[in-house]
């Protein structure tokens, strides 16, 4: 099942900030870093009492370089080479500025007011130039000190031209109400525009600074306003600023009578923020807002007389904020008026044991949305859009032009719409795979510019899940997604991984999985795939109890297919409904399967004495006219056979007189109608006389046997020398010779009867059992034999070959029986009985498969024997191995679930059959004997069996090795 879902790529909505000052320095250690995810305190590389500045990249907001006016610092916190000695102070309201060098992104302009605090100086304003080249990238001073006035307040500030690329620098005079006005632009720092404006401060003689000394001068950040505050003179002002002509005019005194230090606007430029020693004030800017003289927002909690307070800043998150000690107090909605601006003594942003004494840094907020300033040229086309979108899918495009355009035209090729007139077009849909082209045209009194974009939309991808799965109770199953790059399942419920296109699944209900898949571009479509969910629980019915002989049909209930084990007594071990006929009672395993079901069941046939069977208990002995109680074993019922003497034949028991030796016989019925029958020899003795031979025991000279007598009430063994007690049933002799012993039994009524035990007694006989040296050599076999040089002293004996550690060998018995081998890493030995012949010898060959140089003899050597023989003769050792040496060992392991059925030659290559669980991963491989791999392939077997193609390199004899884990089968050696 296939179902398409379309992702709509959407761009985010973007605010025109750059990062120029995503970075701040500032203070005892003091810094501040912004991102998208907020604000977060760092470690500043300087100490200094009051201003400072710092500059980043401006598309990534990496910091570039800061300063406290005296020293430069590179991004690692070292001082650039040239870097000292800068004319700012520590004590400087505003000691340093930092702007771009117009017409070269890689420099920047450093002005630097002096410190006043500096009893018999008189510092003016200076400035330095950074290259971003230099330094492998970390930046040195290329211009330092280029001093443009001898005489100046600690206030200097900025704003763009409304060129968009020249700046404003704006400095004061320290006791006349003069502005300083230097345009910098591409072909350097121009003299300054000289304005006398504003009010003649006056205040007390001796105050460090003068009139206008100390105390911040601000910039709107449109440019349009300037604001300035003088605390010694305890005033505040507001002019008018024209950011074409470099003109400062209509001065406006915001309050007086207070001390007020430091100066923020809010983003927008509406509200105006003064700090005093002590507290932060908000002043309206625009004509909308109460005519109010301003109003106090609320204290600066740390100040203290001895320890004055007062820098602030507006932030690139748009909020504004306060130094105050070990924290920074905000102005959390700095365009609101009164108390919904939120500045409060609860919150603050700590430094981690950075300190703001006085100053913040000195920020040029016109970068941080250029949009704001009203220039005076044409503007720069800039569209924002993503490269690529979906089929089906709609783009949303924003307007990034810079230097205040009034007309926007779009043009959306292969879109829909295809045109639009404005800055904020609606979505753009896409139909049909292909790459089209996004045109903007935009313009203003000064002139036109236009940019073109291309977005690429590509097909959706087809996305299978694959077919339905089948999982039976707790087993485990696997999905297999295509058609796309990346995939996301749900729900993620018994799934091995969300992510894998082809995850394992358990599921113990009926669950359908819906796959999400991706193309590189983020276009997606889905499809479901149902796991059904079954319970498998076979049975086995039919009758398990039989008689033996018989058969029953068993049926397996469900199943597929089906496997018994062992298949001994069942017709077809592959059918489920077989007949059953073990001779014995026995329990089979059946594999069952259904479907992708797998179960195991048990059942146990009971197999009872069959019809027809016949056993015969020991004889009882009376005496002529005595009687016995005959009872046969538990059944259901009973038939003895018709005799005068049984008075009852269906009763389990029955008294018998016989005259003579008779044979009693009894049909026993089980409950299941299978019936046995018993035979009970009943034996009467006649008086004293008769005499009975049992069979001949043969024995070896020096060994003992054990002579039972048949049963009776008493016993008389004829004494002898090794016969210590003649009244037990039982006796053990040790004849030195051939020799019969008797022993007289006595039934109840004292009759008797004699019977004789003969024994054969053989001499024991000394054989030596000889061993020839051979070798084993790769490509040649060779013949051991071991040889007894007396056979008929044996009926059997036992040879075991050891071989070493580090060789293989394929042995085969040519005389005797194997009686098991197994060569390996810790089993390694060949165990050869000898049946009896005329030779009375063991035979094998070997022939060499891999060895390895090795010290370790190949051993021979009896284990065991029978007979009354005994064998002399050393173990054989030093056996040796020649032709082949190999680093690393190959051997043979004893693994009966993995073997090697056969390898067989043919023109296109070696076939190798393969015996192991269904299921298991196989490596086969071919190896010339010197250890050189030839060929090598994998197989998986199914139904408990696999089969393998070699295609070795070259021709000659060689070996198979089969191996799965720790397992390994090795066949012999072999031609190609």
């Amino acid at each position: 099942m296939r179902t398409i879902l379309l992702l709509i790529l959407c761009s985010p909505i973007v605010m025109f900030a750059q990062h120029e000052y995503d970075v701040w320095h500032f203070g005892e250690n003091a810094g501040l870093e912004f991102s998208s995810t907020g604000v977060k305190a760092i470690r500043g590389f300087f100490s200094t009492q009051e201003g400072s500045a710092s500059i980043c990249n401006r598309t990534t907001g990496a910091l570039l370089f800061s300063t406290d006016g005296i020293i430069l610092y590179d991004r690692s916190g070292s001082s650039m080479p040239n870097g000292r000695g800068l004319l700012g102070g520590w004590s400087s309201t505003q000691s340093a500025l930092i702007i771009p060098m117009p017409g070269d992104t890689s420099k920047y302009y450093v002005f630097t007011p002096g410190d006043l605090s500096n009893n018999g100086q008189r510092p003016g304003l200076a400035y330095s130039v950074v290259d971003m080249t230099l330094n492998n990238g970390m930046g040195d001073v290329t211009v330092k000190n280029v001093r443009l006035l001898d005489s100046c307040a600690e206030k200097l500030t900025a704003t763009l031209h409304c060129d968009g690329q020249s700046w404003w620098v704006v400095a004061h005079a320290m006791t006349i109400p003069r502005f300083y006005v230097y345009r910098v632009d591409a072909d350097g720092v121009h003299p300054p525009i000289v304005r006398n404006v504003g009010e003649q401060y006056t205040v007390e003689p001796g105050q460090p600074g003068r009139e206008y000394g100390l105390g911040y001068i601000k910039f709107s950040p449109e440019g349009t306003l300037l604001a300035m505050a003088s605390p010694h003179a305890a005033m505040l002002e507001l002019f008018s600023f024209d950011i074409g002509t470099g003109d400062i005019n209509t001065p406006r005194t915001v309050r007086r009578g207070l001390p007020f230090y430091g100066i923020a606007f809010s983003p927008s430029g509406s509200m105006l923020y003064g700090t005093t020693w002590s507290s932060v004030w908000q002043f309206p800017t625009l004509t909308s807002y109460p005519p109010v003289a301003g109003i106090e927002l609320g204290p600066i909690p740390s100040y203290e007389p001895s320890l004055y307070r007062g820098g602030i800043q507006c932030g690139p998150d748009g909020r504004i904020y306060v130094a105050d000690g070990a924290n920074l107090r905000v102005v959390q909605y700095p365009e609101r008026y009164g108390q919904e601006a939120v500045y409060t003594t609860t919150y603050a942003v700590p430094l981690d044991g950075g300190i703001a004494v006085l100053g913040m840094p000195n920020v040029t907020e016109c970068l941080y949305d250029r949009s704001r300033i009203v220039f005076c040229g044409p503007p720069i086309a800039g569209i924002l859009a993503d490269t690529a979108a979906c089929v089906g899918s709609c783009l949303t495009i924003r307007d990034a032009t810079e230097r205040t355009p009034t007309k926007w035209e779009w043009t959306f090729t292969g879109g829909t719409p295809g045109v639009y007139d404005g800055r904020v077009p609606p979505p753009v849909c896409y139909s049909t795979p292909g790459t089209y082209a996004i045109r903007l045209v935009v313009s203003n009194s000064y002139g036109a510019d236009t940019t073109t974009r291309t977005v690429r939309v590509v097909p959706l991808p087809i996305v299978d899940a694959g077919p339905d799965v089948e999982l039976c109770d707790s087993s485990y199953g696997r999905l297999h997604a295509s058609g796309a790059e990346r995939y996301e399942w749900e729900p993620d419920i018994g799934i091995s991984s969300k992510y894998a296109p082809d995850p394992i699944v358990r599921v113990f209900s009926t669950t359908i999985y819906r796959v999400k898949g991706y193309t590189a571009e983020g276009c997606v479509s889905e499809d479901v795939v149902t796991v059904h969910y079954r319970t498998f629980d076979p049975t086995i019915s039919g009758s398990t109890e039989l008689c033996r002989g018989m058969a029953t049909r068993l049926t397996v209930s469900e199943a597929d297919s089906v496997l018994w084990s062992p298949s001994d007594g069942v017709s077809d071990p592959r059918s489920p409904v077989p007949l059953i006929s073990p001779d014995t009672t026995t329990t089979y395993v059946v594999d069952i399967w259904s479907g992708a079901c797998h179960q195991k069941r048990t059942v146990t046939v009971t197999v009872r004495t069959g019809a027809g069977e016949t056993d015969t208990v020991e004889a009882r002995v009376i005496c002529e006219g005595d009687a016995v109680v005959l009872t046969a074993p538990e059944g259901q019922r009973y038939r003895w056979e018709s005799r005068p003497d049984i008075a009852d034949p269906a009763q389990q028991s029955v008294t018998v007189r016989p005259v003579t030796t008779t044979t009693y016989t009894v049909t026993v019925f089980a409950a299941n109608g299978c019936s046995s029958t018993i035979v009970f020899p009943v034996t009467v003795y006649t008086g004293a006389s008769g005499t009975d031979t049992m069979p001949a025991q043969a024995i070896c000279e020096g060994d003992a046997v054990m002579l039972t007598a048949p049963e009776g009430t008493r016993y008389e063994w004829i004494p002898g020398p090794d016969i210590d007690d003649p009244t037990q049933r039982s006796v053990t002799v040790r004849p030195l010779r051939t020799t019969s012993y008797s022993v007289r039994v006595y039934a109840a009524s004292d009759c008797s009867r004699l019977v004789t035990f003969p024994v054969t007694v053989t001499s024991a006989a000394t054989a030596r059992l000889a061993f020839q040296p051979f070798q084993l050599e790769p490509g040649q076999r060779s013949t051991i034999e071991l040889r007894a040089t007396n056979p008929e002293s044996f009926t059997t004996f036992i040879a075991e070959v050891v071989m070493p550690l580090r060789a293989i060998a394929h042995l085969t018995v040519e005389e005797g029986v194997d009686l098991g081998s197994t060569v390996g890493l810790t089993e390694r030995t060949m165990r050869i009985g000898y049946a009896p012949s005329a030779t009375g010898s063991i035979r094998f060959s070997g022939e060499a498969m891999l060895t390895t140089e090795t010290d370790e003899p190949f051993i021979c050597r009896v284990v065991s024997s029978e007979g009354c023989g005994t064998i002399v003769g050393d173990t054989l050792r030093g056996v040796e191995w020649v032709g082949c040496s190999l680093d690393t060992r190959t051997v043979r392991f004893n693994a009966p679930s993995l073997a090697v059925l056969f390898a067989t030659a043919g023109h296109d290559g070696i076939r190798i059959g393969i015996r192991a669980a269904t299921g298991t991963h196989c490596i086969v491989e071919a190896w010339t004997p010197d250890g050189r791999l030839l060929s090598e392939t994998d197989v998986v077997t199914q139904n408990d069996s696999g089969l393998a193609t070699l295609r070795p390199s070259c021709r000659g004899p060689l070996f198979v090795r089969v191996r799965s884990g720790v397992q390994m089968q090795v066949m012999a050696l072999m031609a190609w």
